[in-house]
């Protein structure tokens, strides 16, 4: 066995160790022996015990990421991640994972983004959104979602049960376009009607990591995500400031292990920019 997890992953190693963990006692408790989402300890499992080999990204992927974001944050932004890496609920893993990956994005393309970003004068009072970016001279207001698996309600008869699983674009689209507009209603509603966010756009980042099983292959089918058309009720008069969807997954380079956005389709409001 090589190095030790603490020395192959040194940002992320601080983060446990101010915690009184290391990463390599996180992989030692952990079985990795369950049918729920990954955790940090079961990646740190599969890390010490080189059991890698599956297709996309690995939990060394994962791990190499959440390392990577971990090492740009200040104090008081290292201890939220690490509350949430580690202390959140089943699927925080996977979920800040995608924050990770934009966060190294951002950071890399040289557009300044604060993590957490909380939307009031009252940081512990207010919402936050995971991140807000300066990009060409316009201030964003961005959350990550992680679509989670799904379980398919029982078919009422065979022929359905046939189609279960086989969706199209459209439909799927349809769907993804539903989460996020959910998700502005959850986050930022309230904060644009009492215009505690003001002359900005908001973008939702819609991650479908964990359900690339069923979303993933209809996207890689098409010539062009172009002909992916905005689903109803986007950017109606219902979502006032809601400039952006960016559905996307993750996928590390020849180059790297971290993980990095991989957009399978972007749907901006007339009139706005994205990068």
């Amino acid at each position: 066995m090589g190095r030790s997890l603490d020395e192959r992953y040194p940002h992320l190693s601080k983060l446990a160790v101010n915690d009184k963990k290391t990463l390599d006692s996180l992989g030692e408790a952990s079985s990795a022996q369950h049918e729920e989402y990954l955790t940090l300890g079961d990646c740190c499992w599969f890390a010490l015990n080189e059991k890698l080999g599956w297709g996309g990204p690995t939990p060394c992927n994962y791990l190499s990421t959440v390392d990577e974001f971990a090492k740009s944050l200040g104090e008081v932004e290292s201890w939220k991640f690490w509350r949430r890496l580690y202390r959140g609920r089943q699927s925080a893993f996977l979920d800040v994972l995608s924050e990770a990956a934009w966060g190294i994005h951002f950071r890399d393309y040289g557009y300044p983004a604060q993590f957490e970003a909380p939307f009031g004068d009252h940081p512990v009072e207010s919402k936050d959104a995971d991140f807000s970016v300066l990009l060409e001279g316009e201030k964003w207001w961005l959350d990550v979602i992680s679509l989670g698996v799904e379980k398919p309600t029982p078919p009422a008869n065979q022929h359905v049960a046939a189609s279960v699983g086989r969706r199209d674009v459209t439909s799927i689209a349809a769907e993804l376009g539903r989460k996020a507009r959910n998700k502005y209603k959850r986050k930022f509603k309230d904060a644009v009607r009492s215009r505690s966010i003001h002359d900005c756009r908001i973008g939702i980042l819609v991650c479908v990591l964990k359900r690339e099983s069923s979303i993933l292959q209809p996207f890689l089918a098409l010539e062009t995500t172009d002909e992916v058309c905005v689903p109803a009720g986007v950017f109606d008069d219902e979502h006032p400031g809601l400039d952006l969807v960016a559905v996307h997954t993750l996928r590390a380079s020849a180059e790297s292990d971290v993980l990095r956005p991989v957009p399978l389709c972007t749907w901006v409001r007339p009139g706005a920019r994205w990068m």
